[in-house]
């Protein structure tokens, strides 16, 4: 499969990590703390930009994440850096269909795949990553897999994102939806954006074609 990763920075925008790493630390540290392995080794599996694995080094954790993107691998090495971590952490760029390559001769107790990662790969090769994982593991480990439920689709060849929204650093809106598998190169889409009236409590609406 070929995937073209060009949204890496829409990624860091959109993902309001902060927020997000604090709803999730309990539900992971709960993880964590009833491995067998008290000095537990971790694998992220498409690592993105290493939020998790460097919240997971503040616990006292080393591990690797791995990641398609390279850009992703070097926005998270700067994070590891900035969070005084780089000597727990280590992040390498890879495809996950080919994990068990990148290491030979080592296993995890805790390997984790989030963010809906799996659903882009066909079940042949959802199969084959899951069984890699497996064979990472060591005894008594645990293997975490997040499929989240916000892909919608018209049909089995045209999938389609919810479309997420966010205000940036300058107070600007930004817009991001991501299309996968989108075969019928004929279809329009068409997004309306709603923008304040600078001088009354009324709505401007904007009909904007994207594709």
């Amino acid at each position: 499969m070929e995937i073209d990763w060009k949204d890496e920075i829409l990624y860091k925008e959109l993902v309001m990590w902060n927020s997000r790493l604090k709803k999730e630390a309990p539900f992971f540290q709960n993880i964590l703390s009833n491995l067998k392995n008290k000095n537990a080794r971790i694998l992220d599996v498409a690592c993105g930009t290493g939020d998790h694995m460097v919240m997971f080094s503040k616990w006292g954790y080393t591990g690797i994440g791995i990641d398609i993107s390279d850009q992703n691998i070097e926005q998270a090495r700067l994070l590891a850096q900035k969070n005084n971590c780089s000597d727990k952490l280590d992040f390498i760029p890879g495809e996950i269909l080919k994990l068990e390559n990148f290491f030979p001769n080592e296993k995890f107790d805790f390997i984790f795949c989030i963010g809906n990662t799996l659903s882009i790969f066909v079940k042949e090769e959802r199969d084959s990553i899951i069984q890699q994982m497996m064979n990472l593991l060591n005894d008594g480990g645990v293997i975490l897999i997040q499929v989240v439920n916000y892909l919608s689709h018209k049909n089995e060849e045209q999938w389609l994102y919810n479309p997420s929204l966010k205000r940036n650093s300058e107070g600007a809106l930004l817009f991001h939806v991501r299309m996968m598998e989108w075969k019928n190169k004929f279809d329009k889409i068409t997004i309306l954006i709603i923008f304040p009236h600078p001088n009354s409590n009324a709505c401007l609406i904007k009909s904007v074609p994207i594709i």
